[in-house]
């Protein structure tokens, strides 16, 4: 077969297609039969040929761009979740979002990135395939890093010595989106002893006030 796997199925592609993630269909070698289009313009790959071009190669890995070893050969590769998953897969074992750190070859830079990885197994004419979902997680990563923020003013570092503010902060680096309230201690400083009557009218105690 020398096309991807879905290539004359138009409901399929329409199929995966749908789904806004990374979608690969390998074979137990970890070899790319198809992707979805979330995966081929992520990961700027061509619409790979079946069993033509390993998982490595179509996620750009830095570790087979680095080493002279092909996909699966080099010494990092026994500890690859995608292929830890599907050995897993080939015994019976599904693997739903399990954390992986990778480095890739993106724009030309050597770049770290954290997926959550599902694999599902299936068969479609006598071929034993696999599902793998690759959830980009990167920017939550890099949130539960300590955030480098001033002891005074109560800004956030973000890099190059750049300082703003930890709303702003959050505000460009995820989609976080903010409302705003008072919490009890402005509250009385703001309204005096009469803002306590406020802080004792909210049902859910003493958390922030709405403005």
């Amino acid at each position: 077969m020398k096309e991807a796997l879905l290539a004359n199925n138009a409901t399929a592609q329409i199929i995966i297609n749908a789904f806004p993630a990374p979608v690969f269909i390998v074979d137990r070698d970890v070899r790319v039969v198809d992707m979805n289009a979330a995966a081929n313009s992520y990961f700027q790959s061509p619409a790979p040929i079946w069993g033509q071009r390993l998982c490595g190669d179509v996620l750009h890995c830095a570790n087979v761009h680095e080493c002279a070893e092909d996909c699966g050969q080099t010494r990092f590769c026994r500890d690859c979740v995608i292929r830890q998953s599907v050995g897993a897969a080939l015994t019976g074992t599904q693997t739903t979002r399990r954390w992986s750190e990778m480095y890739l070859i993106r724009e030309g830079h050597r770049r770290r990135v954290c997926f959550l990885i599902s694999v599902a197994p299936f068969n479609l004419n006598q071929a034993e395939l696999f599902f793998i979902v690759l959830e980009d997680v990167t920017e939550v990563a890099e949130l539960r890093q300590l955030i480098p923020i001033c002891a005074s003013c109560g800004q956030a570092r973000s890099g190059d010595n750049y300082w703003q503010s930890v709303q702003d902060y959050l505000r460009t680096h995820t989609a976080v989106q903010f409302s705003h309230g008072l919490c009890p201690g402005c509250v009385v400083k703001l309204y005096g002893e009469s803002g306590k009557d406020l802080i004792d009218a909210e049902p859910s105690g003493p958390g922030p006030l709405a403005p």
